[in-house]
């Protein structure tokens, strides 16, 4: 027959080994979460950091167009009055008039293209909150992280201990 004490301390032994080695599995898919959430959240900050980018390039490049049509009006409304100027000497028309009509035109566009600048600004104020509002998504949703606890593995031994000095105190190990 096996010795009484020699089972009592294997079934502790395989109990107490079995909650450690739960504890280290444990520890290491926790560790391996972090490690992904981490991953994750670089992922996350490059993607915004490449979004901004794009959306920077979209504003100046939409802001360059506007002002090469700003200042295309600018230069035409320039020749206009230039145009008119010399005409007014020839009884072409009042200069006054003339003046104004031009000056009303390019102002005009001016005020449209600007009114358009404007706008594009301001889309591009949300596409770089959309941006932000994408990275933030990423990160609320990552799973947390679940840490094994000691105090567990510790009740977990404790436990492993009672029940195998219970078990041979009231003898299922076998006779002596």
């Amino acid at each position: 027959m096996c010795n009484p004490i020699a089972m009592a301390v294997a079934n502790f032994a395989f109990k107490a080994v079995s909650a450690y080695s739960e504890y280290q599995g444990k520890k290491k898919i926790a560790q391996q979460e972090a490690a992904a959430n981490t991953e994750a959240r670089r992922s996350a900050n490059k993607a915004y950091g490449e979004d901004l980018t794009k959306i920077e390039a979209e504003r100046i490049a939409s802001n360059e167009k506007a002002a090469v049509e700003k200042f295309a009006i600018a230069r035409d409304k320039n020749a206009a009055l230039a145009t008119a100027q010399n005409s007014a000497g020839e009884g072409k028309g009042e200069v006054v008039a003339l003046l104004r009509d031009v000056g009303f035109d390019a102002d005009f566009d001016t005020n449209i293209i600007d009114a358009g600048i404007d706008t594009s600004n301001q889309q591009f104020t949300f596409a770089r909150a959309d941006a932000y509002a994408a990275m933030q998504r990423v990160y609320n949703n990552l799973p947390a992280v679940s840490k094994p606890s000691m105090l567990d593995l510790a009740i977990k031994t404790g436990s492993a201990a009672v029940e195998s000095t219970s078990r041979y105190k009231k003898g299922e190990y076998g006779k002596v």
